[in-house]
């Protein structure tokens, strides 16, 4: 189905006189007091979605004529009755087969488009109809949801599969996902050797996270022979391309010397960079930095404020590090074993074994204390 993107020209109002002649000149839709039009044409910079398909093609149904199981209850929803309508008559095209409008459908609930949050169990749904009609996009989102476990129950197998189909379709997305899969063993039996075409494949085609997965391959001598001078020049053209994350990777280079001369001044700045572009690993890597004064002067304070944010996304490791301080009252952070405990049992939790035993103890330590 072709729309008109913002930079073509709107199509003349007669255009639409037979689909649409209840609505005049005079009488055409007006939110918060503008053009209807002219919002869409504002929002579609920003895009959100073609902004609800372009409110389904300027509300082409009102809720009163759908059936009411069309109707999005109105709890979820975000503010607004043109997002409401627009939602509601983008359910019943892709509930009529409409493959277009499932996608679409599908990325509002995920992101959570004109609601009050992202609805996955729907979105998992909608992709998962557009999925079954071939579409090479929503085999990849599916096998996305399968991977993740978003709105369905997680099944590396049929995830697999997804990338599989999809990147046979020719999705560049799904073919890196795919060497992901045979690199990590997601789905199936890991095998590097597999995943290196894949990555190059998709690289080729311009995926930055692509090449940067095939320098780590050639870094480390993952399914093809170890070549790091071959990865920092993969990291280079990944970095030069705009990708802000993979500035780690050649600040890892730079930082132990590794076919190049070592330079912590610029390791630091590369880190800097990814950790402001949300790369945990630099993050972690800035943290030991300030530690130990290596490449910088030792700073306690931006070394434990780097921990700290790599722990609230996740790194296990440095969930451990603030536990321990806090188990000691270290670096002049409070001593205070329930958070001790708190951040040991969520290392745990993400699969660092030793936050496991530390975690026991503390329990039984508080536990015969009254604590």
């Amino acid at each position: 189905m072709k729309r008109s993107t913002a930079s073509e020209k709107p199509r003349n109002d007669q255009s639409h006189a037979g689909a649409r002649s209840d609505v005049s000149a005079k009488n055409r839709p007006v939110f918060g007091g503008l053009p209807i039009k002219q919002i869409l044409r504002k929002t579609f910079m920003h895009d959100e979605t073609d902004y609800l398909y372009a409110l389904s093609h300027i509300i082409p149904r009102t809720p009163a004529a759908m059936p009411p199981q069309m109707i999005l209850p109105h709890s979820t929803l975000s503010k607004g009755h043109e997002d409401k309508a627009a939602l509601s008559a983008l359910i019943v095209k892709a509930e009529a087969g409409d493959t277009s409008t499932m996608k679409k459908l599908g990325m509002c609930f995920r992101e959570g488009y004109g609601l009050s949050g992202p609805d996955l169990e729907s979105a998992f749904r909608y992709f998962k109809m557009a999925a079954d009609t071939g579409d090479a996009n929503s085999l990849n989102a599916v096998g996305e949801c399968y991977q993740d476990g978003l709105g369905v129950r997680a099944d590396p197998e049929s995830a697999f599969q997804c990338f599989k189909k999809a990147a046979s379709l020719g999705h560049i997305g799904a073919t890196h996902n795919l060497a992901i899969c045979f690199l990590k063993g997601l789905g199936v039996a890991s095998d590097a050797t597999k995943a290196v075409p894949l990555f190059q494949k998709a690289s080729d085609a311009g995926k930055l996270e692509a090449t940067t997965n095939l320098g780590v391959c050639h870094q480390y001598g993952l399914g093809v022979e170890k070549n790091p001078f071959i990865a920092f020049l993969l990291f280079q053209a990944a970095v030069d391309g705009g990708s802000t994350l993979s500035k780690f990777n050649l600040g890892e280079l730079y930082d132990v010397g590794d076919c190049i001369p070592v330079d912590k001044e610029k390791a630091i700045s590369l880190y800097h960079d990814a950790a402001e572009a949300g790369s945990v690993d630099a993050m972690v890597m800035l943290g030991k930095s300030y530690y130990f004064g290596d490449g910088v002067e030792c700073d306690m304070e931006k070394a434990i404020a780097y921990e700290q944010k790599a722990a609230d996304r996740g790194d296990a490791q440095s969930m451990y590090h603030l536990a321990s301080y806090h188990m000691e009252g270290m670096w002049n952070l409070p001593k205070d074993e329930m958070k001790a405990l708190s951040l040991y049992t969520r290392a745990a939790q993400a699969g660092l074994d030793v936050s496991v035993t530390m975690a026991n103890h503390l329990k039984t330590k508080l536990y015969l204390s009254g604590d």
